[in-house]
């Protein structure tokens, strides 16, 4: 039995056009190869009903009525479409409403007229139960024996009156994917880009940015890390990469990022802290573990070495040059080494009452 590949079929495009023959713009598809069986049944065939866009034969089956080889046509690929392009469509299809009519807009625009008109071109005298053997397998009940699969039924919601299936099939005309319009036009979606770009608003411009933003301070934050960060700050990176895919799948909700920032900014202050006492510390003993000892807070005093120098500092404020004055600013500040002693002061006074 041989089934749907996404490989093969074209994607969800809504189209409110008709494809007809007269379009300017057409899908570039390969012709299909020659075979002797395919030359004695185009010789059968009046000249406007030969077979167009034939990939391969979709396994052993066989046509329902004439008994032919049953191919599977050539079909457009999937178009490329942006999560924002997603987005709007989605509501454009919710839009349309659950009457009969909403119904048949949707089974329009979901790819299934466009591949009937593929496999009625590339099987003519073809019926919807070889369509179906090919497009949807499941919906085509047949007997274990029969490896043909002539001898089976169309499934249950197959068969009811007037259902889209039916109705699809009965209203779509044989065309092949290289005469059918492109499902993907680069020119016309360029153009709707740069006119949306052209109307964004700037907080609009940074909300569809974030994501990029984001990703971009994560991972120059992860180029700064040493291994010595990992432990304390791993956890913490994973589990800002796991909001910022989340955040990213929000419809644009600013306040999902909340919790990426809060996260980014806490491994960005461990890691300065560790690289500036990294710094002062420079030629310590065993310098990195006792730098972890005291970012976590662990009591250290033991493990310090003899000091170099001891400095006082006295900030006071005071009224100078008299009771009357504003009270400033006063700094005193005394250094003490080996064989150094340095006092300095920095004194200021009140100008205007002086």
């Amino acid at each position: 039995m041989c089934g749907h590949t996404d490989s093969q079929t074209d994607g969800f495009c809504l189209n409110t056009e008709d494809e007809t023959e007269d379009d300017d713009e057409f899908f570039d598809a390969p012709d299909e190869g020659p075979s002797e069986e395919a030359d004695c049944a185009r010789q059968q065939r009046l000249p406007w009903n030969q077979p167009e866009g034939r990939l391969k034969p979709c396994g052993s089956l066989r046509l329902l009525e004439t008994g032919e080889r049953l191919y599977i046509p050539v079909t457009q690929d999937v178009a490329p479409m942006t999560e924002d392009r997603l987005q709007e469509q989605s509501e454009v299809l919710v839009s349309l409403g659950t009457d009969s009519e909403g119904c048949q807009l949707r089974a329009r625009n979901d790819g299934r007229v466009t591949h009937i008109r593929h496999g009625g071109a590339a099987n003519p005298g073809s019926t919807l139960g070889d369509f179906v053997r090919w497009y949807s397998p499941r919906d085509w009940i047949q007997e274990e024996s029969d490896d043909s699969g002539k001898s089976g039924a169309l499934s249950a919601r197959m068969q009811i009156a007037d259902n889209l299936w039916l109705e699809a099939w009965s209203g779509s005309k044989p065309v092949p994917a290289r005469r059918q319009r492109r499902l993907f036009d680069e020119t016309r979606e360029a153009e709707r880009l740069f006119h949306q770009l052209a109307t964004l608003r700037p907080a609009q411009l940074v909300q569809m940015l974030s994501p990029m933003i984001y990703h971009a301070a994560i991972y120059r934050l992860v180029e700064e890390l040493e291994p010595v960060d990992l432990p304390a700050i791993g956890q913490q990176l994973e589990e800002a990469v796991r909001r910022l895919h989340s955040a990213a799948k929000a419809d644009w909700d600013d306040k999902a990022y909340d919790g990426v920032g809060q996260l980014i900014a806490t491994c960005e202050h461990y890691v300065l802290r560790r690289r500036s006492l990294a710094l002062k510390l420079d030629g310590v003993p065993e310098k990195d573990k006792f730098v972890q000892l005291l970012i976590g807070g662990v009591e250290a005093d033991q493990r310090l070495p003899p000091p170099a120098s001891k400095e006082y500092i006295l900030r006071v404020p005071c009224r100078r040059p008299g009771a009357a004055s504003r009270p400033l600013p006063q700094r005193l500040h005394c250094r003490v080494s080996e064989d150094t002693f340095r006092l300095s002061a920095s004194l200021s006074q009140d100008s205007v009452f002086s």
